[in-house]
């Protein structure tokens, strides 16, 4: 059985919204009154505990929930079994087996995650806030972390999704498990992710922050993670879908501040113009919520674009002789951020788009002669680790 959304509607197959099925769950762990059952919902929402007279209605009238004559309200037979079924999403569970703490803490949390199903290890890895920061973090951003899941892990594949979106989601599976930056690199290209990108300095504290914001709270403790977890499992139906929400930010984006047509593709022109007719592949040109007010439409070049672009750049505040030639990346990205604010992309972006574009033999980087320390402001803003080496300048042929 499946619940509703955040609301009163009760389903034809008559189980009950997930807001009264949160109300029905505790009072499955043991009977209470409405004030003692809304001080127990409150820390998860409290829309719901405020409802909680109108909730306890919806449970009597579904032949879920009794009130006895002293005010203490009871769950029916009917009532455990769908707390367990429909609320929990376990299959062979009638009852609700113990008190509402370790309900809270283990089979709802199970539950926001998707994880009613998985193995004990998979439960017993979220009791713990650095096994529940790494599992909000996979569910939201959809990663697949291969052996053991860890923050190092995580921030390789967090980093991959940052350079897909660098790129427009135009080499999404292309870049394999794993890239080739730096832990601190790619650990800088993940926090790209986050509302508030910056250096946070170990991969632990860059899970911590996005699993934070992944489900709404400010702070990243056990307690805090797990209430935002459900809080977001109950409200996720009731908010608009993300692509309705960007849909309603590129039309909203006044003629007069989009970029020249030269810059934008034939799809992302037909968007900005108002077209009726949208295709659905410009989603994917948008910009990643959060939407800050915009001036410019992002439209992401492809590798190739990309390439093109930084070698055009290149060939023109390159030094050296002929046969070579070399511009310093930090002289190239202030060109590229010039000439193309409507990529919308950050230094640490380009900087790893430069470097997938040299290991795909799109553009070839060089390491400076370290010796020379005139030009040492230049070459540590051009660095970019890279293995066991550090890159400073783009090659140009010719």
């Amino acid at each position: 059985m499946s619940a509703t959304a955040l609301d009163r509607t009760v389903i034809p197959s008559e189980t009950p919204s997930r807001s009264a099925g949160l109300a029905l769950l505790r009072l499955a762990t043991g009977a209470a009154t409405a004030a003692v059952l809304a001080r127990d919902l409150k820390s998860i929402s409290a829309e719901v505990a405020g409802r909680i007279d109108d909730l306890v209605a919806d449970l009597v009238a579904l032949g879920l929930a009794e009130v006895s004559g002293n005010g203490s309200i009871a769950v029916t037979s009917e009532g455990h079994a769908i707390a367990a079924a429909s609320v929990l999403g376990l299959k062979k569970a009638k009852t609700i087996s113990g008190d509402w703490p370790m309900v809270h803490d283990g089979a709802l949390v199970h539950r926001a995650l998707g994880l009613e199903a998985a193995g004990g290890k998979a439960q017993k890895a979220v009791a713990k806030v650095d096994g529940l920061r790494l599992a909000i973090v996979t569910k939201a951003w959809g990663l697949k972390l291969r052996g053991k899941a860890s923050a190092s892990r995580a921030r390789t594949a967090l980093a991959l999704v940052a350079l897909e979106r660098a790129f427009g989601n135009s080499v999404k599976g292309a870049l394999g498990a794993k890239t080739d930056l730096s832990p601190k690199a790619s650990r800088l290209l993940a926090a790209q992710l986050s509302k508030t990108p910056k250096d946070y300095g170990t991969d632990a504290r860059l899970v911590a922050a996005l699993a934070a914001e992944a489900v709404g709270v400010t702070k990243s403790d056990l307690a805090s993670l797990r209430d935002g977890a459900i809080r977001k499992f109950l409200l996720d139906d009731v908010a608009p879908k993300r692509s309705e929400r960007k849909k309603r930010a590129v039309t909203a984006v006044p003629a007069s501040e989009i970029v020249p047509v030269d810059f934008v593709t034939p799809r992302v022109e037909a968007v900005v113009r108002g077209s009726t007719d949208v295709p659905a592949v410009v989603q994917s040109q948008v910009a990643p919520e959060p939407t800050p007010p915009v001036h410019l439409i992002a439209a992401r070049p492809d590798p190739s674009q990309f390439a093109a672009a930084v070698l055009a750049v290149a060939s023109i505040c390159a030094e050296g002789w002929p046969g070579n030639r070399k511009a310093f990346v930090s002289h190239v990205w202030a060109r590229v951020r010039a000439e193309h604010p409507h990529w919308q992309i950050s230094e640490i972006e380009f900087k790893s788009m430069l470097t997938e574009a040299h290991r795909t033999g799109l553009v070839v980087l060089a390491n400076a002669d370290l010796k020379d320390k005139s030009r040492l402001p230049d070459l540590q803003a051009s660095a970019i680790p890279y293995k066991n080496t550090v890159w400073h300048y783009v090659r140009v042929e010719g």
